[in-house]
């Protein structure tokens, strides 16, 4: 009998689900259809992306990018249903690029109403064939509605205020898109992606995941530190293989990071970030929870004249309790700054556990600097197995709680990379001829036993430290992450 109201369950359950997507179908949007202009076929698209809000639960709509590019100037903000899914054409005459075009007087190209709503650009092979471009505010938004698995992915953003915008969302994923241009909104939310939730969350990645994006954003460089930010987001986030830098661009305010993490539960690793105004990734606030690993972070602009920062933390409120930060075979070069720092901004009522090992720092003001504080004691952290060295131009400052802190197992000759120049073009791999950061790590079980491109940690008798593991040759592979 149990079986038999377990079957009848199932079947229930079943054509609850055929029923709510028995009318699904795909859907066509073309600004030059000529036909019935019911959105059936290519022949009779629709002919304006307002007719997108009338797409039915699973629904695939694809939009017209011509042979080559086709531009859309009208219909915005685009409003998506829940449970809807628009891509771009997939064979020609219909793959070439769909261009959503502002004009610098729009705020906002895409508004989300609902969840399970995807937006692909990927055309079938690849590339981004989506373009989003001269948007002024949040080119594209959820309006803080609380909407949960949202997907973006394979579009680019092109001289935009900011890109994506998601508030209180949940199981968002945020993958190879490019963002460039983006120049902030001037009201002091000025980032590529932003992604806050005030909901629970009480493990990493929950919130979002943000891969393998490219995001270059605007900067002063004149050394004030000033422009947009890369990823903003207060709590749940997963980010990895980014490539996140600055460039030379006008600006509407902001002090410029490329991360900048609030809150508990971030997990970074992988990400190349460079010629960032003010830090690589700032935390505020307070929070536990974080695991950041396989990173670089550096300066390889001379143009840049700044106090960039590794990785900045500020405490903006008093009785917090900060645990569990752990910061293990990042790569830092050329800081004008220290490449991990704490602000006291208020005073947290404990900070415990904070572990940071297998790192480079190399060529940059200092290592790393705690100040005094009755929040904590050295007892509180466990740095070892970095390699510090000062170079032409750093310092190899390691002060905890006011004083020199000393590692165990100190490593502090000079790193031998691929390619080095202060403030100019480096490839950070190991080069054959180092004998300091080779097997001269330890094996960090919190986090995968893999380097940022991928390759399998010991390839010799011990982890290597820094980001990369030497291979006994220099792998024919970029030494950035391809994002595509």
């Amino acid at each position: 009998m149990k079986h038999l109201r377990l079957c009848v369950m199932i079947n229930m359950i079943v054509a609850i689900y055929t029923l709510h997507n028995a009318n699904a179908a795909n859907r066509y949007v073309d600004k030059d259809a000529t036909g019935s202009n019911n959105g059936t076929s290519w022949e009779n698209a629709w002919t304006s992306l307002v007719s997108i809000k009338g797409a039915s639960s699973g629904d695939v709509v694809y939009i017209s990018g011509g042979t080559t590019s086709k531009t859309y100037t009208a219909g915005f903000p685009v409003s998506i249903p829940p449970n809807v899914t628009v891509r771009v054409g997939q064979a020609s005459p219909h793959n070439g690029t769909a261009i959503l075009d502002g004009q610098n007087s729009t705020n906002t190209a895409f508004g989300i109403a609902g969840s399970n709503i995807t937006i692909n650009g990927n055309d079938g092979a690849g590339n981004r064939h989506i373009k989003i471009y001269r948007f002024s505010g949040e080119s594209f938004s959820n309006y803080g509605s609380g909407s949960d698995g949202l997907m973006v992915t394979y579009l680019e953003f092109d001289t935009v205020g900011n890109g994506i915008v998601a508030i209180h969302s949940l199981g968002m994923e945020i993958s190879y898109c490019y963002f460039h241009n983006v120049f902030g909104n001037g009201s002091g939310q000025n980032a590529a992606v932003r992604i806050t939730s005030s909901r629970t969350v009480t493990g990493y990645g929950q919130a979002a995941s943000v891969h393998h994006n490219e995001i270059q954003i605007n900067g002063t460089f004149d050394g004030a530190g000033n422009g947009s930010d890369g990823v903003d987001g207060s709590q749940g986030v997963d980010l990895y293989n980014n490539h996140i830098y600055g460039a030379p661009g006008s600006i509407n305010g902001g002090h410029q990071d490329g991360i900048q993490a609030a809150g508990s539960y971030w997990r970074i690793y992988n990400n190349y970030l460079e010629n960032l105004g003010n830090s690589c990734i700032e935390g505020g606030g307070g929070g536990s929870h974080y695991l950041v690993y396989n990173n670089v972070c550096i300066i390889s602009d001379s143009r840049m004249n700044s106090l960039q920062r590794g990785f900045e933390f500020d405490t903006n409120s008093e009785g917090t309790s900060i645990d569990d930060w752990q910061f293990y075979n990042n790569t830092f070069t050329g800081l004008g700054y220290s490449a991990i720092t704490f602000n006291l901004k208020g005073t947290p009522a404990s900070i415990t556990n904070i572990k940071i090992k297998n790192n480079i720092f190399y060529d940059s003001k200092n290592a790393i600097i705690f100040p005094s504080s009755s929040a904590y004691t050295q007892a509180n952290f466990d740095i070892d197995y970095n390699l510090v060295n000062a170079g032409a131009y750093g310092g190899t400052t390691i002060s905890i709680d006011g004083s020199t802190y000393m590692q165990a197992h100190p490593r502090s000759g000079v790193p031998q990379f691929v390619t080095y120049n202060f403030h100019g073009a480096q490839n950070l791999r190991l080069s054959a001829s180092d004998t300091t950061a080779k097997e001269n790590g330890t094996t960090i079980a919190a986090m995968p036993a893999t380097d940022y491109l991928g390759i399998s940690r010991p390839q010799g008798s011990a982890w290597d430290i820094g980001a990369y593991e030497f291979v006994g040759k220099v792998p024919n592979v970029p030494n950035i992450i391809n994002i595509n």
